[in-house]
């Protein structure tokens, strides 16, 4: 199979061995320092750019934004161990409080308006790091029931239909990373799973 071909037909795939775990505990501390979500009501904290959150990485100007100086370790894990196989657009920390829900959704943008072809796009693309991996955690990704573990990395394609539901007495954490992979991060592809 060629890279790209693989790329295109996975939705879902576990990376964890390849990147290395991050500490969750460090990084909910880092997060529960942090009052955004408490004063601002908001649902995600941002290290860049989107319509409604505050923003730790600036999709815009690929820069960090004034929030990443609270999250030194995060920042130094992701630059440690993402940063050598990607140029990060943003990064993103998102909550699910008890009892909530996301929909099943796609992020795929609307072509007429991206100005960008969709095959570009419906492939995997975003780095997914699950922070609290409750065991009530209900996740579907491409009408697949999936079980995340807390520190687990996945590469996915959230051009395909996903949902969760929050079914603990807890907040649920991931954060989520997009960005352009570059060529050592395809290389380690393909030598792990022996594609062309």
């Amino acid at each position: 199979m060629q890279y790209i071909e693989f790329v295109k037909n996975t939705t879902h795939l576990n990376i964890t061995n390849l990147i290395g775990k991050i500490d969750t505990s460090k990084v909910i501390n880092e997060i529960c320092d942090v009052k955004f979500y408490e004063e601002r009501n908001q649902k995600a904290v941002d290290i860049g750019v989107d319509a409604n959150m505050q923003s730790l990485r600036n999709l815009r100007t690929h820069q960090w934004t004034e929030v990443a100086d609270q999250f030194p370790y995060t920042i130094q894990w992701i630059q440690e161990n993402l940063c050598p196989y990607i140029k990060l657009s943003y990064v993103k920390i998102a909550k699910l409080g008890p009892g909530g829900h996301v929909p099943e959704h796609n992020d795929k943008p609307n072509v007429s308006t991206a100005n960008m072809k969709i095959h570009s796009y419906d492939m995997l693309n975003t780095i997914l790091i699950e922070l609290t991996g409750q065991d009530d955690l209900y996740v579907t990704h491409d009408s697949r029931e999936l079980k995340y573990n807390a520190g687990d990395i996945y590469w996915i394609n959230v051009a395909k239909n996903h949902e969760v539901k929050n079914n603990s007495d807890s907040d649920r954490y991931n954060m989520r990373i997009h960005g352009l992979y570059n060529t050592k991060f395809r290389e380690m592809i393909k030598r792990c799973y022996m594609i062309k």
